[in-house]
């Protein structure tokens, strides 16, 4: 039995990931048997942790093995047991600074099993990835300015040296399989086909339809201003709404920066501890910034920008109601 935890990190295609391997769980492949462990409030209740707890790692020790007993023992295959869980990484809104505690609590529950356990994580360069992570509080109703949204962390936050750290320190350096969010990165220019790779088990390809689409540029600012006065139920509904008509696609990106020189500043940080990352995976550089930089500027919200925003919404409104 060979068991993986997959840690995310956030924005990186985790809910295409988990909705892959549900829809595979218990599939017999090439003599490889899948089962998917199911979140539940002792993986919330893991996530937030501080300091370790023996208690935790045997209620999520106890879970494994209630999933894993569900199937009948197969001498002929083996099996592939996956969690998968992106808060692993730690409290987003702490920078993921609790991510040590999480990994004892998860390597104590993994030790039980006579299995070979590995950890999967992907990474994106920080800019891209806070990017990405403010959009989605902006999605789930926070009225935050980008830059306020950078000043709630400091230079520790998001080191994915640190993080990497944490969990090689308890699962082994050669037991942690770093993937890096990029298209051209991927194995194939394929998420589900670089994290069938990692696990050794082919995930089936299907159409993933989004719950968490991305929302345009200017959708996203029509949601941070309505976000600060509309009823939660309300900001629901405008959720729904922008992610129907005013997406972006996967691996689509925009700039929040207010320049590239901000950008270069923001990164500095972490350019030795990003270099440290890039030499695991054999190309210092995996996390350079030239020629990977978006310079255009937004200069607020124009007139045009509102029409095609808000009649893009009410022509699905139309679309429901027939």
């Amino acid at each position: 039995m060979k068991l993986y935890v997959h840690i995310g990190t956030h924005k990186t295609g985790t809910s295409e990931i988990q909705s892959l391997l549900k829809n595979s769980s218990g599939l017999i492949r090439k003599n490889k048997r899948l089962i998917y462990i199911k979140t539940n409030e002792i993986f919330v209740a893991i996530s937030k942790q501080k300091l370790s707890s023996d208690e935790l790692s045997q209620k999520l020790r106890s879970h494994i093995s209630k999933f894993i007993s569900e199937f009948i023992k197969l001498e002929e295959c083996e099996d592939i047991v996956v969690l998968s869980y992106e808060n692993f990484s730690g409290i987003a809104l702490d920078g993921y600074k609790n991510s040590d505690a999480i990994s004892e609590i998860l390597f104590n529950a993994a030790n039980f099993f006579d299995a070979e356990s590995s950890v999967i994580v992907y990474l994106r360069r920080q800019d891209h990835f806070l990017e990405s992570l403010y959009a989605q509080y902006i999605k789930q109703g926070k009225s935050w300015g980008f830059n306020e949204f950078l000043s709630m962390f400091d230079s520790s936050s998001f080191n994915w040296e640190v993080l990497v750290s944490n969990y090689s320190k308890w699962f082994g350096i050669n037991n942690i399989k770093i993937g890096l969010y990029e298209k051209s990165r991927l194995i194939g220019g394929d998420l589900i086909k670089d994290f069938s790779s990692k696990i050794g088990y082919e995930l089936e390809q299907l159409d993933f339809i989004g719950k968490n689409n991305g929302y345009s540029r200017e959708a996203l600012e029509v949601a941070r201003i309505c976000n600060d006065t509309f009823e939660p139920n309300d900001k629901k509904k405008l959720r729904a709404l922008l992610q129907a008509t005013n997406y972006k696609n996967p691996f689509e990106t925009y700039s929040l920066f207010d320049s590239i020189d901000e950008r270069y500043e923001f990164l500095v940080k972490y350019e030795n501890s990003n270099v440290k990352i890039g030499m695991l995976l054999d190309n210092p550089l995996a996390f350079q910034v030239e020629g990977n930089v978006l310079d255009s500027s937004f200069d607020g919200l124009q007139q045009n920008d509102i029409i095609r925003v808000v009649m893009r919404a009410l022509i699905e409104c139309q679309r429901k109601k027939k």
